[in-house]
């Protein structure tokens, strides 16, 4: 599974719309979109750990494979 599976899986079983996770991660409703569309990585380590934190997941989950 790769990372845009990952966020839109673990958003859908959360029950959140992108615009929850983005504002619960304080990003904006776009990028939510190009990370579930495969379009973006999270640049920064701090991103990842803001989405890892909304969605009950591990940093390292979120970063691998």
């Amino acid at each position: 599974m790769n990372f845009a599976e990952k966020i839109r899986d673990a958003r859908v079983r959360r029950g959140y719309t992108q615009k929850q996770l983005a504002m619960s991660c304080d990003l904006t409703t776009r990028t939510i979109q190009n990370y579930e569309l495969g379009a973006r990585l999270p640049k920064s380590r701090d991103t990842y750990r803001r989405l890892a934190d909304a969605l009950g997941l591990s940093e390292s989950v979120l970063r691998s494979g």
